[in-house]
């Protein structure tokens, strides 16, 4: 473009790139990529250099890596690259965003596994630039998280031996490995018990 100013002017100009474009540069009477502002004495040309941005990012995960069992809150990083530079960086699992896209390096976002089920999850990555080139990348993992034991011990071979007149020794077997405690009294409210033993075993004793 061409205006006529008077001289002594100052004039501000701003480049103003198309969506899949980039500025990459004044050159002539104004360098570098911000506001050129300059006073006009003589007849001057400047050049703002426009540049088609058809490239688009590198990125890649690189924790956890593909195959991973994870478990609990877990971390998950990448690296992104790009010709002119990367804008921002959006981690996904199962296609849905974890958090916020960060745009700042380094890349990270954290993932709470105890809110999925256990079972094979894709995590994802896409980085793109200023002009909307994207690139995503991805990975397989495993959640495997310790399954809550919600069901009690179960109890038998109820058995009361050694009995004197201040004590009895209280044996019995569970189902399963479980702590010893008995507790006892003159009635079902009990009101007294043994001493915890916390060591896990399927036959029990306890006076």
């Amino acid at each position: 473009c061409a205006q006529t100013v008077n001289a002594g002017t100052t004039i501000t100009l701003t480049a103003t790139p198309s969506a899949n474009s980039i500025f990459t540069g004044w050159s002539g009477s104004c360098t570098g990529t911000g506001v050129c502002m300059v006073t006009l004495n003589a007849n001057t040309a400047i050049t703002a250099t426009i540049t088609a941005d058809a490239t688009s990012p590198i990125v890649s995960i690189t924790t956890p890596t593909n195959g991973a069992v994870v478990s609990g809150t877990t971390t998950v990083s990448a690296v992104a690259s790009d010709n002119i530079g990367v804008a921002g960086v959006q981690f996904k699992l199962n296609g849905v965003n974890l958090g916020a896209e960060d745009t700042v390096s380094p890349y990270v976002a954290t993932l709470s596994t105890t809110a999925y089920p256990n079972a094979t999850h894709t995590i994802s990555v896409t980085a793109r630039d200023n002009a909307n080139n994207a690139q995503t990348g991805t990975v397989s993992v495993s959640i495997a998280n310790p399954i809550p034991d919600i069901i009690p011990p179960v109890i038998s071979v109820v058995y009361a031996g050694s009995i004197t007149s201040s004590s009895t020794v209280v044996s019995f077997a569970t189902n399963e490995i479980a702590t010893t405690q008995v507790e006892y009294g003159p009635t079902t409210a009990y009101g007294s018990q043994t001493v915890l033993n916390s060591t896990l075993t399927l036959a029990h004793s306890a006076k």
